[in-house]
C-alpha cells in the first residue's frame, strides 16, 4: 500500500517553501475549498493540511514527564514526574500539565501557531496524547496530538472548534480504522464524533522547516457544542473513564467513583448520586428489580445501538474490552446514562492479544471476560432483539461486504498519495509497512467481509461464534476481570488489587482485606500455615495473576528482544525481600503477612488506616522496580531531539484533488 519515501525535492519547491519561513507564513495548501463552520472540517471525503509551528524551547518541552511504559527508555528527561517541592524549587517548570490518568503520563501544554486550511491561528494550545499510540511513536515525530485553539487566547475558535485531536494511526496499518469505526457508530444511531483526514507539517526554530510528518486522522472532542447537537443539551455530567471495567459499584461515597469515571467538570450532587445509583443497579439489584429500573438511568436503545456497532467491528479496546475509550454522558433531558464511542485505531480485530478469533467474536457474549451491565441487559429478551436487529440492520447496510469495499477503495484512493511520502519513522517497533518498521499489513476488506459473515452465520443459527477471555487477576482465586491492563505497574495492578480485595466494596481496603488478599497470595504460591513458600513458587503465582502488557495489532519485541521480560520477576524478588526471606530464601506465612503489613503501614500515608486507590497507585510504584525492555541504546535516540528524530525537509507542494 505505502511506497518507499524517496524525499527529493524539487528546488523550487524548496526555495518557495524557504521564502515562506522566513516570512513566518508557510505556503502550505490544502486540498479543500477553505471551510466556513465545524460541520465544513468534518464533511466526509476531507483531506485537509495542516501546520504546527513551535518554537525551539516550546517544541522541546512537549516531551513528557512520568508515566508512560516505565521500561527504562528514551529521553534522559522522561521518567518519574515532578513533585510539588520540585516545581516549586525550579522557577522554570511547568505547571500547565494534562495528566493521562491510564499511564500517568504528565503532558506539558505549550504554545504554538496553527495553520489550517490556509487559515492562520496564532498562540493556540498544543499537547501531546494518547496511551500506547504516545509510547510506541515517542522515538520519532509522528506522535499523537491534542489542540485547544482558546487554551492561552479565551474564547479563540478555528471554524467553530475549540479544539480537536489528531490521531497519529501509528497501530493501524490502514490508516483507515478510525474513519470507517466512527462511520458505522453513526450509521448505527449512536452519537459519535465525525472525522477527517489531515495532513501535518511541522516548523520548529532552527530544526524543521515545512517537514511533513505524515498522515493522521482529525478527531472531533466531545465537548459543548457536540453534546448541544446531539443531545439539546450541553448542561449534563460528562465522564471518560479509565482503569475499570463495566460498571463496578464501589460503595455510597462519591471519591471512590471520581478518579475512575473522570468527570470533565465539577458534577451536581444529583449527578454524583445519578451514578451511584446506576452501578449498585447493574450490581445489586436482583433480576426483578434491575430489569424494572435500568431503563430509568440507561438509555437503553443507544446503549444496543453501542453494542451492536462495537461487536460488529470486533473492537477490544474499548468499554467491553479493556475497559476504556467510551464517554458516559448522563443527558439532563432524560437524566439517563448514553455512550459515546472514543479511540477506534485498534478496532477491526488490530488488539493482538485477541487473537484471530475476532472476525468470529461472539454477538451473544460481545465483551471479555465479565461486563455486568451487557450480561444482564442481553438477558433481557427485547433488548436481546433489539440488540439483535440493529446488528442485522448493519450488515445489510453500512457493513454489508460489498458496501465495505467500496468505502474503504474510495477512503484509500484520497489518502493513499500522502501515505506514499511519510518518512520512515523511528519508534518502539510496533510499526506497520514503510513508515512504521517491524510491523505487519493487515487485509481489511478480508476483515470485514469474513466479520460480517460471522455475524450473518450467528443471527441466522448457524454458529454460536467464539468468546474472548479477559485477563485475569483471579490467579488468587478471585473472579477474572482485566480492570486496566496499563504498563506501569502501579496503574497496572493498583486497581485489580483493589477490586479483588476491597470486600466490603468501599473503594479503599482495610488493613484486614489487605492481608486477607497476601494470604490468598500465599497459598497460591504453595503455602501453609506451617509450609514456607520459595521465590520460585511466588513467580509462579504471579504469573498466573500479572500477564503480560497486551499485544497491538503488528507487535514486535524490541531490537535485543525482551532482556529476561516478566513484570511478576521483579514483584516476587521485591516481595521476598520486604519479608525478610533468609539464607534460605523461603518466607513463613507470619513472615509473609508481617511484610504485607509493614507495605500496608508505608502507603498509608494519610494515616487512615485504609488504602484509597491513589495510595495504592504510589505505594506500588516505588515498591516495584519498571521491568525493562533490553538496553536503551537499542532504540536510537529519545524523544524530542529535533536534529535526530527527523533527518530530512519536505516540501509542502502537492498537487490539488
Amino acid at each position: 500500500m505505502r511506497r518507499p519515501f524517496i524525499g527529493l525535492a524539487i528546488f523550487l519547491a524548496v526555495a518557495l517553501s524557504s521564502a515562506a519561513i522566513l516570512t513566518g507564513r508557510a505556503q502550505v495548501k490544502s486540498t479543500s475549498p477553505p471551510p466556513t463552520k465545524r460541520a465544513d472540517v468534518f464533511a466526509p471525503n476531507k483531506l485537509w493540511t495542516l501546520h504546527l509551528k513551535f518554537g525551539a524551547k516550546e517544541y522541546q518541552g512537549l516531551t513528557p514527564k512520568g508515566g508512560g511504559f516505565g521500561f527504562g527508555f528514551g529521553k534522559k528527561d522522561f521518567g518519574p514526574p515532578k513533585n510539588k517541592e520540585e516545581i516549586k524549587k525550579d522557577p522554570n517548570a511547568n505547571t500547565d500539565i494534562h495528566k493521562n490518568k491510564a499511564f500517568g503520563t504528565e503532558f506539558p501544554w505549550v504554545k504554538g501557531d496553527l495553520e489550517f486550511a490556509g487559515k492562520l491561528v496564532t498562540s493556540v494550545g498544543i499537547r501531546y496524547k494518547g496511551n500506547s499510540t504516545y509510547n510506541m511513536a515517542q522515538q520519532g515525530l509522528k506522535r499523537p496530538f491534542k489542540i485547544d485553539v482558546n487554551h492561552f487566547v479565551p474564547d479563540q475558535k478555528l471554524h467553530g472548534l475549540g479544539g480537536f485531536a489528531l490521531g497519529n494511526n501509528i497501530a493501524d496499518p490502514t490508516r483507515l480504522k478510525e474513519t470507517l469505526g466512527f462511520e458505522i457508530f453513526r450509521a448505527a444511531g449512536v452519537p459519535a464524533p465525525r472525522t477527517a483526514f489531515v495532513k501535518l507539517y511541522l516548523t520548529v526554530t532552527d530544526s524543521h522547516q515545512n517537514a511533513y510528518v505524515g498522515l493522521y486522522t482529525m478527531i472531533e472532542p466531545v465537548d459543548k457544542p457536540f453534546l448541544r447537537e446531539r443531545f439539546k443539551s450541553d448542561r449534563g455530567m460528562l465522564l471518560k473513564p479509565e482503569r475499570i471495567q463495566g460498571i463496578p459499584y464501589r460503595g455510597e461515597s462519591w471519591s471512590a467513583y471520581k478518579d475512575f469515571f473522570n468527570p470533565k467538570r465539577t458534577p451536581t450532587e444529583k449527578q454524583k448520586r445519578r451514578l451511584i445509583e446506576f452501578a449498585r443497579l447493574v450490581n445489586q439489584a436482583d433480576d426483578a428489580t434491575f430489569n424494572k429500573k435500568i431503563g430509568e438511568v440507561l438509555d437503553v436503545d443507544n446503549f444496543l445501538r453501542f453494542a451492536a456497532a462495537n461487536s460488529m467491528i470486533a473492537n477490544l479496546d474499548s468499554f467491553f474490552g479493556l475497559g476504556h475509550n467510551y464517554f458516559l454522558y448522563l443527558n439532563p433531558k432524560t437524566n439517563k446514562f448514553n455512550f459515546i464511542p472514543w479511540d477506534l485505531d485498534l478496532a477491526f480485530g488490530g488488539m493482538g492479544f485477541g487473537g484471530p478469533d475476532q472476525t468470529d467474536w461472539s454477538i451473544a457474549q460481545p465483551y471479555m471476560g465479565k461486563n455486568r451491565l451487557t450480561e444482564r441487559v442481553l438477558a433481557i429478551k427485547s433488548h436481546n432483539d433489539a440488540y439483535r436487529g440493529h446488528l442485522r440492520a448493519l450488515t445489510q447496510g453500512v457493513c454489508s461486504p460489498k458496501a465495505m469495499r467500496g468505502r474503504i477503495d474510495a477512503l484509500e484512493t484520497l489518502v493513499k498519495d500522502s501515505i506514499a511520502r511519510e518518512p520512515a519513522q523511528k519508534g518502539f517497533g510496533f510499526g506497520f509497512g514503510k513508515g512504521f518498521p517491524g510491523g505487519k499489513k493487515q487485509d481489511l476488506r478480508d476483515f470485514v467481509t469474513k466479520r460480517t459473515e460471522s455475524v450473518v452465520a450467528q443471527l441466522d443459527g448457524k454458529s454460536k461464534g467464539k468468546t474472548i477471555a479477559g485477563f485475569n487477576f483471579g490467579g488468587f482465586g478471585g473472579k477474572k476481570g482485566p480492570g486496566f491492563m496499563g504498563f506501569g505497574l502501579g496503574n497496572r495492578l493498583a486497581n485489580p488489587i483493589l477490586e479483588y480485595a476491597d470486600k466490603d466494596k468501599n473503594g479503599k481496603l482495610s488493613l484486614d482485606e489487605f492481608k486477607a488478599a497476601a494470604v490468598k497470595l500465599f497459598e497460591a504460591a504453595g503455602g501453609a500455615p506451617k509450609k514456607a513458600i520459595e521465590e520460585k513458587g511466588l513467580l509462579a503465582a504471579l504469573d498466573k495473576a500479572i500477564p503480560p502488557p497486551p499485544g497491538f495489532g503488528g507487535f514486535k519485541p524490541p531490537p535485543g528482544g525482551f532482556k529476561g521480560f516478566s513484570p511478576s520477576g521483579g514483584v516476587a524478588g521485591a516481595i521476598m525481600k520486604q519479608g525478610g526471606a533468609g539464607p534460605d530464601k523461603k518466607l513463613t506465612q507470619a513472615q509473609f503477612l508481617g511484610g504485607a503489613e509493614r507495605l500496608f503501614k508505608q502507603w498509608d500515608k494519610n494515616k487512615n488506616e485504609a488504602l484509597e486507590e491513589k495510595e495504592l497507585v504510589d505505594g506500588i510504584n516505588q515498591f516495584l522496580p519498571p521491568p525493562r525492555f533490553g538496553p536503551r541504546p537499542g532504540f536510537g535516540p529519545g524523544p524530542g531531539d529535533p536534529k535526530k528524530d527527523f533527518p530530512g525537509k519536505e516540501s509542502p507542494k502537492e498537487k490539488n484533488r
